[in-house]
């Protein structure tokens, strides 16, 4: 893998500095990067090889350089896993978040990351879930660091906000542990929410 074609082409991505230390990481591996349009289900994923003789990494090429940065350190510590441990262990057990942390380490600096932001991924960091949408405030950190406009999340709204998901009506309701009750409108028939859901506010 060419370090300086690697570096141009990752570096609008990233913060600065960081290409250098990624690249640092997946030289010795056959990767192939693949930055990829929005996908709502999935911010990125990583694939073994098959039928190839190369490790698949994709990552949303739409997310701010942080989140981007995350994302595409979280599938490396997948990629690193395979290496060393095959498919012998769970896709985000113990094995992995060890993996994730060690190679994480070194960019959880300012330089990197603003405080606002450095601070709950710090927290994350200490025992890292599937996905940085299980923590709500880091979640909400990375989403203000966005460019464009964004939609607001559920837990953003004042309760009794009405807001449109889906193109039904909705009102916010109570929290309930880690769920937002709403209410279907008019019916007023309960459905349970994530706080990070993105709606859209129905001005009054």
């Amino acid at each position: 893998m060419n370090r300086e074609t690697f570096i141009q082409n990752i570096q609008p991505y990233v913060p600065n500095g960081a290409a250098d230390m990624v690249f640092d990481l997946i030289k010795e591996d056959k990767l192939k990067l693949k930055i990829t349009k929005t996908r709502k289900t999935k911010f990125g994923d990583y694939r073994t090889p098959y039928k190839v003789d190369y490790h698949t990494i994709s990552v949303n090429g739409t997310l701010n350089q942080q989140a981007f940065l995350i994302t595409l350190i979280h599938e490396i510590a997948h990629l690193k896993v395979h290496v060393n441990f095959s498919k012998k262990v769970a896709p985000h057990g113990s094995e992995w978040k060890n993996t994730f942390k060690s190679i994480m380490l070194p960019f959880l600096n300012p330089n990197m990351f603003p405080d606002e932001v450095l601070r709950p991924l710090a927290n994350y960091m200490k025992n890292p879930k599937a996905s940085t949408t299980s923590d709500l405030k880091l979640y909400a950190a990375l989403k203000q660091l966005n460019k464009e406009d964004s939609s607001p999340m559920v837990s953003d709204l004042d309760l009794g906000t009405l807001f449109l998901y889906k193109d039904s009506k909705f009102e916010k309701g109570l929290k309930r542990r880690t769920r937002i009750i709403c209410y279907k409108m008019p019916s007023r028939k309960p459905y349970l929410f994530s706080p990070l859901t993105e709606v859209n506010i129905i001005k009054i």
